[in-house]
């Protein structure tokens, strides 16, 4: 897990959900977010015998995790977070670490077919259309911006709530 407010919140979640069953936990190895790579810290899990594998990263380092079980030809169950997951990340980690991975997604990814006539994704698509500079069909199809227009909605939102007359 990423050694900051997220990753550890994160690693909190899972020994709550875990409850009786926390002494499950064999190995944790936190990581610090400024560092080159993760393949040290993969290792050191893969040393723990440990079968389940949870990734608790951001797209970089995520991938570097899923980079490093291929190379080192771990085979755990991998959980892998939100923010890794996104079908654009996905689609370039090696395959034989990914297949069978379950992710923890709590958003609608444009790229999944379940989502294709999706009012809201259909919106994001116009308006990414129209307003993206060089827009190609890959972008149409990244978590990514889904996730920046969302947040981009929910704060004109908020300004908008705020009223017209803006203090601290």
């Amino acid at each position: 897990y990423q050694d900051d407010d997220y990753g550890r919140d994160l690693y909190a979640g899972l020994r709550r959900g875990l409850g009786k069953k926390v002494s499950s936990i064999v190995a944790k190895v936190a990581y610090d977010p400024t560092s080159a790579d993760v393949q040290p810290q993969v290792t050191q899990l893969k040393a723990s015998k440990a079968n389940v594998f949870m990734i608790f990263a951001f797209g970089k380092f995520s991938l570097q995790a899923f980079n490093a079980v291929s190379r080192l030809g771990w085979k755990p169950q991998i959980f892998v977070n939100d923010v890794s997951s996104a079908s654009a990340l996905m689609a370039i980690v090696p395959q034989n670490a990914a297949n069978g991975s379950i992710s923890i997604v709590f958003g609608k990814d444009p790229a999944a077919p379940i989502w294709a006539k999706d009012k809201g994704i259909r919106l994001f698509q116009s308006i990414l259309r129209k307003y993206g500079s060089g827009v190609t069909s890959r972008d149409l199809k990244d978590g990514y911006y889904v996730a920046g227009m969302a947040s981009a909605f929910t704060m004109v939102d908020a300004l908008k709530a705020a009223g017209k007359n803006l203090t601290r």
